[in-house]
């Protein structure tokens, strides 16, 4: 698939884990990268690395708990690059005490937002013909940053079209 002049948005991306990395390899194939993350520091790291790389990439910081804030990141890469062809739910929120303490929080990143954000995307993404969806999952959120990492347990994509 060429992937030159498409746009992404990849939540989680301004941390130095597989949101960065995608990111980069995106802008690498040509693509025009919307970074966004709660991390403000994080998401201007990442687009000053795909720049220094000669990418196009803009940052816009979004908690995709809040609905309003999953529309503002669409409506920005649509008015920032004109379109959106690529969303990746790669934002991650484990409950990392283990004692359901966070387990809302949790949740609301790791189930409701990529639902929201699929659901947001879908029109922005039939005005332009269609698009890819990609959901991130990983066996961090097993003891969140421990040892138990093993890196992406799933990733999958495929180009939908929309009428």
């Amino acid at each position: 698939m060429n992937l030159d002049g498409k746009v992404a948005i990849i939540t989680g991306s301004g941390g130095k884990g597989t949101g960065r990395a995608v990111a980069r390899r995106f802008a690498l194939e040509g693509m025009a990268v919307v970074v966004s993350d709660t991390n403000d520091t994080g998401g201007d790291e990442t687009v000053a690395l795909i720049e220094a790389d000669g990418g196009r990439a803009a940052f816009h910081p979004a908690d995709v708990k809040n609905e309003n804030e999953i529309n503002g990141l669409i409506a920005f890469a649509e008015s920032t690059f004109a379109g959106l062809d690529i969303l990746v739910n790669n934002a991650s929120k484990p409950d990392t005490m283990g004692l359901l303490t966070g387990w809302m929080d949790a949740m609301a990143v790791e189930i409701l937002a990529p639902m929201r954000a699929t659901l947001a995307a879908i029109e922005a993404m039939r005005r332009r013909g269609g698009g890819a969806i990609v959901n991130i999952g990983s066996t961090s959120a097993l003891g969140h940053g421990t040892s138990t990492h093993r890196g992406p347990l799933t990733m999958s994509a495929r180009w939908l079209r929309f009428s």
